[in-house]
């Protein structure tokens, strides 16, 4: 009979487990995220409209605001959202990323509007241009 008893213990405790890690897994769903490319210093691309994303509550509405303009914009069934911007023009002066939904709000700094370029190569990208010439 103790056998019995301490197998009905352990069933217990596995449930309790695993209700502890879907509680813990559904608060861990619930922040305010953009895509990690989103940080201070980003640049956003100039002359087209550029995509803003993340993850928030499921059926939240989010709103992003940048240099003047606002896009709202409201998450999936499994909180997946992303917001338009229109073209940006290039920048000197950076402005704020602004992300909000709900009582959370998210603000990247230092962000200017103006060229991205996405550089690759091998070994010798490091190589100043006029050493290309010698």
């Amino acid at each position: 009979m103790k056998t019995r008893t301490c197998f009905i213990s352990m069933r217990k405790v596995v449930a309790l487990l695993l209700l502890a890690g879907l509680l813990s897994a559904e608060s861990l769903q619930a922040e305010l995220k953009l895509h990690s490319l989103f940080t201070d210093h980003v640049v956003l691309q100039q002359g087209m409209t550029v995509p803003v994303w993340g993850q928030a509550n499921p059926e939240e509405n989010v709103e992003v605001s940048f240099a003047g303009q606002k896009a709202k914009v409201k998450a999936d069934a499994n909180g997946r959202w992303m917001a338009l911007l229109n073209p940006l023009t290039m920048s000197a002066d950076p402005a704020e990323l602004k992300v909000s939904a709900g009582k959370e709000r998210v603000t990247i700094k230092d962000v200017p509007g103006g060229e991205v370029w996405v550089c690759s190569s091998q070994s010798n990208i490091g190589n100043p241009v006029s050493q290309c010439f010698a």
